[in-house]
């Protein structure tokens, strides 16, 4: 493994690595699985935000907001948001098929939001 949370596969002939998987470095801070889906779950971390698959037991999609921490998660029963709290009192909205932003709710709260 690495301290990034990765776990390689090392070829000593031809010193290739291969990434065999992916997992949060530091504390997972929430999980949520989304209404009606058994193949899917998101986590969030220090630094991050991931979505996974069960079956295949990978990471599907990474999220990262720079120099900040997700404290917690949730994703709309539609399916078509993950709505996630920040240390720097802001909620995002992400979509969850290319993780790009939807929206963002300034001033959500006075510090960290820990909740959603």
């Amino acid at each position: 493994g690495t301290g990034q949370g990765n776990t390689y596969r090392l070829e000593l002939g031809s010193m290739k690595a291969t990434l065999l998987g992916t997992a949060h470095y530091s504390g997972i801070t929430d999980v949520c699985f989304p209404s009606g889906c058994s193949e899917l779950f998101v986590t969030c971390s220090k630094n991050d935000i991931r979505v996974w698959n069960t079956v295949a037991r990978s990471e599907l999609l990474r999220i990262q907001v720079p120099n900040l921490v997700c404290n917690c998660i949730a994703v709309l029963p539609n399916g078509k948001s993950i709505v996630s709290g920040w240390d720097d009192g802001k909620i995002r909205a992400f979509f969850p098929e290319s993780g790009k932003l939807q929206y963002v709710i300034t001033d959500a709260h006075a510090e960290a939001v820990t909740a959603v």
